[in-house]
């Protein structure tokens, strides 16, 4: 049986990392618990507001090409520095 576990954290982190949907379900869940709490209610329409804005999901795209874009360019330098130390 799979367990979840909501923690402010964990949405915090889903959000920043462009996982909207996620961290929706986390702050949700958590306000369902409290339902007084400003700062979640605020959350949960901010990632209301961003999943349902399709500009945000091109800013997660463009950022996950960055990121693969550095990290060919790091393997392209490790492979480099691996033949210089083959050479000594």
């Amino acid at each position: 049986m799979e367990q979840k576990y909501h923690t402010l954290e964990l949405a915090r982190l889903y959000e920043n990392q462009g996982y909207y949907s996620m961290a929706y379900e986390n702050y949700a869940s958590l306000l369902a618990k409290d339902e007084n709490n400003v700062e979640l209610s605020k959350a949960v329409q901010k990632m209301k507001s961003k999943m349902a804005n399709p500009v945000n999901a091109e800013k997660t795209i463009e950022k996950l090409c960055e990121e693969w874009i550095s990290l060919l360019i790091l393997k392209k330098k490790l492979a480099m520095y691996e033949t210089i130390q083959k050479s000594f």
